[in-house]
């Protein structure tokens, strides 16, 4: 009875937790696990922060819609995502970015006693990771390396949303506003910083990185020829659309017969609720063999263009094809998300290719990003202008501060992706830009993590070669 009345006990705490942060970790080996508030005004900080990032300003760069709008609109219960309520009811989420994201606001408030976002800056962000990279190693309460790694992504997110204006936001609700940008943290998401706070403790090892280290563009053949060997028709055309197409396992869980665009050489995944924080994209990389699939497949059972290909798949029944794929083939597992890795090769060695052998200009992969842009009214929305200026400080220097640009007093505005800002760019930024909308990521810094050291490596050279050939036709 007493067990009974402990569990009665405890859920009344529960319940009058409700409505309220629970920032309070338990006490754990972890050092970060170890933060202590200091006075509940302290705590208080804290909390008004944490919602002050997560509400005002973290849907400014991910497709986060309140409860209640969803409900509204007809959306599914769990898309795209529990956050959050206008009023939140709590901070804990099993979102990766938002918990590591949490734990930094979190040292910042009890170590370097911050009352506002805007007191973060690149001194503390690399205090904070020393003393991570110090608590990280294989030893009993260390961090793995793969954990370091992941609360640089967090941070960077949380970086990237406190830098965006309210005009850029990716949900506009009517009667929702975000606050305004912070303008110090453009200077954090430096690709310079980032590598230098990555390099403090190494890339992570085979061993250390339980799934695997990715899979070669070979392995990935091989894959798709064990399928061809062992499997049905379905089950090959899953393999090939996760090798040649570079989908995600929960998208391709989703896929329609009518996604595959034979006439036009490319997939299309624009449908509510098909992609990850539903952007949507066009994959226009696409081998012909996953085409060649799809009309097999529609022969064989005379499908609809609206059947649902693998509706009987979850994300188990997905890891277990490939599974005994890599086991045919006699190659290591590595996860079904590394195969995308191997699509960035495949298709990255293809382009780079043609680039040196000059079948490819500029016009072609500009064409191209303007097709994939053009998806959806979200992938190139209309933004307004900035121009950068400079003011004297006290100390007698300049510092560099952003205006919208005016003409006769109107903010100037226009879309995001225009052929003529795109001419701006170097050819080797347009492949960069073209591989990441491919793999549905909106900056291309995010599909740098997707290349094998090996495709790393030939990629710097391409780079370097570009910028010689630019300086001697100079």
């Amino acid at each position: 009875m007493a067990r009974k009345g402990k569990s009665v006990q405890y859920k009344k705490e529960k319940i009058a937790e409700k409505g309220k942060i629970k920032s309070k970790k338990k006490d754990g080996v972890h050092i970060m696990n170890r933060l202590k508030f200091e006075s509940r005004t302290q705590e208080k900080i804290y909390d008004k922060l944490v919602i002050e990032f997560v509400q005002n300003h973290l849907p400014k760069i991910l497709d986060i819609v309140p409860k209640e709008v969803r409900r509204k609109r007809g959306d599914e219960p769990n898309l795209p995502g529990k956050l959050y309520k206008e009023e939140i009811q709590t901070m804990n989420s099993k979102n990766a970015y938002i918990k590591r994201a949490k734990t930094f606001i979190k040292w910042h408030v009890t170590k370097k006693k911050i009352t506002s976002l805007a007191e973060i800056d690149k001194n503390t962000t690399s205090e904070f990771f020393n003393v991570l990279a110090m608590n990280t190693g294989r030893g009993s309460g260390q961090y793995s390396k793969k954990t370091y790694d992941a609360y640089i992504d967090g941070t960077y997110k949380l970086f990237q949303s406190l830098s965006r204006t309210p005009e850029s936001a990716k949900v506009v609700l009517e009667g929702r506003h975000y606050a305004a940008a912070i303008p110090s943290f453009q200077k954090l998401l430096s690709r310079d910083f980032k590598e230098e706070l990555r390099n403090r403790v190494g890339q992570y090892s085979k061993k250390e990185y339980k799934r695997g280290s990715g899979y070669t563009s070979s392995q990935a053949s091989t894959i798709m020829r064990q399928a061809e060997k062992h499997m049905n028709t379905r089950d090959q055309l899953l393999v090939a659309t996760l090798v040649y197409a570079g989908l995600r396992n929960d998208e391709v869980q989703k896929m329609r017969s009518d996604f595959y665009k034979n006439e036009k050489s490319r997939i299309e995944l624009i449908e509510k609720g098909v992609t990850k924080q539903d952007r949507g994209r066009f994959v226009l990389d696409v081998h012909p063999k996953v085409f060649k699939l799809v009309e097999k497949l529609k022969e064989e059972e005379g499908l609809a263009a609206t059947d649902y290909l693998f509706s009987g798949y979850n994300d188990k029944k997905v890891r277990e094809v490939i599974k005994t794929c890599c086991k045919e083939g006699k190659i290591k597992y590595s996860g079904v998300h590394d195969l995308r890795k191997a699509y960035i090769e495949r298709n990255e060695r293809e382009w780079i290719s043609k680039i040196r052998k000059s079948k490819v200009e500029k016009s072609n992969l500009i064409e191209r990003i303007m097709t994939q842009v053009g998806a959806k009214p979200t992938l190139n929305p209309v933004i307004k202008i900035k121009e950068v200026r400079f003011r004297n400080t006290k100390e007698g220097k300049k510092k560099r501060y952003y205006v919208y640009k005016r003409n006769d007093g109107k903010i100037i505005e226009e879309r995001k992706y225009t052929i003529g800002k795109l001419q701006k760019m170097t050819i080797e930024d347009l492949l960069d830009r073209y591989m990441a909308e491919n793999l549905g990521h909106s900056d291309p810094e995010t599909t740098f993590d997707y290349r094998l050291p090996k495709t790393a490596s030939k990629r710097k050279e391409f780079r370097k070669e570009m910028r010689e050939v630019k300086k001697f036709s100079e």
